[in-house]
């Protein structure tokens, strides 16, 4: 898993980066959702 924060306009978001390859998948919470809530479901689909 890589961490990275990536700049967009006048926003920074941090990214959590599951799996090996290409990306071809992004799950964006939006507000008030962990990256806990989701790390199961981005863990089973990066084996994909």
């Amino acid at each position: 898993m890589q961490i990275q924060k990536i700049s967009i306009s006048t926003a920074e978001l941090d990214c959590q980066i599951i799996g090996k390859g290409k990306i071809s998948l992004v799950i964006e919470m939006g507000l008030g959702a962990v990256m806990g809530e989701w790390a199961q479901l981005a863990t089973r689909l990066s084996d994909r």
